[in-house]
């Protein structure tokens, strides 16, 4: 039996909210493994704060309702030969505690995926305490795991990097995302779901714009995007098409996020939606003529493939992981 680990797409789910891109990937590769190997041999996991402990139910019990009933769970009982896959999910102290400790599992195959060590590579946007503790945190899972699997080469290399001793024995697999944009809404209605104007993003029915799709941060570098924007629309360039951030302020610096959200309000060539559910992200992208993505730091870089599955052409830089992502088809 296979066992996914689903705890934070469920709470996700269960409060309606848009998923972000981690989340998104969790929910496809359910759904993929289902169809790859039938629904019999596969499982989905949701740990259990009441029992501390992992419970599981059938992937077509968990996304009944899209996701948003509470599934009856069974607790799980692992044995040899079964895998296990876990997610990243380093905040949640009892939840790594259970996962990185190998007698939870009896025996069954453990595989844990890493998106990429964001703290450790850029410590100057985080508090020294979750530095401090994310490193521990990985540490655990990469100790306990029987394989480490990654987005990209660039994350396999950063694993090394700051884990050589470690990494030097354990495998660490890159598997790379497929660019392919199927949206929750897609795989929760079980169809293909039509895309439809954002709430609040009406006049793009009627404006060129250009799309910029992460979390509002220093690491992503929508300020700069911004600045551009800025200096364009002082020059007075009346074909300038609008720039559409999408994403959530998630800055842990307040004096960026004020900054940055000063100088939103004051370009009127830019709009931001802070929140934008998989219909509406859709519909941005099948209607922007190219897309942005500035970031200094990713695990993988999924706005870039999405772009180049909808044929927009995009802009980014070279940082990371982003060219394993674009390859020639790319400016960088």
């Amino acid at each position: 039996m296979i066992f996914v680990d689903v705890s934070h797409l469920h709470e996700f789910l269960r409060e309606a909210k848009p998923l972000s891109g981690i989340q998104r990937v969790t929910l496809n590769a359910v759904v993929g493994l289902e169809r790859h190997i039938g629904p019999a041999k596969l499982r989905v996991m949701i740990f259990s704060y009441v029992l501390n402990a992992y419970c599981f139910c059938t992937v077509a019990a968990f996304l009944a309702d899209q996701g948003r009933a509470l599934p009856v769970l069974e607790l799980c009982a692992f044995q040899s030969g079964d895998k296990v896959i876990l997610s990243e999910y380093f905040w949640n102290k009892k939840v790594h505690r259970a996962a990185s400790n190998r007698a939870t599992f009896n025996g069954a195959k453990v595989f844990r995926i890493i998106h990429d060590v964001i703290p450790l590579a850029m410590p100057k946007l985080f508090a020294w305490s979750w530095v401090w503790k994310f490193r521990r945190f990985v540490q655990d899972a990469l100790i306990s795991a029987d394989v480490v699997i990654t987005d990209s080469e660039f994350s396999k290399t950063d694993l090394h990097k700051f884990y050589p001793r470690i990494c030097a024995t354990k495998p660490v697999t890159p598997l790379p995302l497929p660019h392919e944009f199927l949206s929750s809404n897609d795989v929760l209605a079980g169809g293909v779901v039509a895309a439809k104007v954002p709430a609040g993003a009406e006049e793009l029915k009627v404006r060129k714009f250009a799309l910029m799709v992460g979390s509002l941060e220093a690491r992503k570098n929508a300020h700069l995007a911004v600045r551009a924007w800025q200096k364009l629309s002082t020059e007075g360039h009346e074909n300038l098409p609008m720039l559409v951030l999408v994403g959530a302020y998630t800055s842990h610096s307040w004096l960026y996020k004020r900054r940055l959200r000063m100088a939103i309000k004051n370009t009127p060539s830019i709009l931001h939606l802070s929140s934008c559910d998989d219909a509406g992200l859709k519909w941005l992208y099948e209607n922007c003529r190219f897309s942005l993505f500035l970031s200094a730091y990713e695990g993988w870089g999924l706005p870039v493939g999405e772009s180049l599955w909808f044929g927009k052409p995009v802009v980014a830089s070279n940082a990371a992981s982003i060219p394993e992502v674009g390859a020639g088809l790319v400016d960088y």
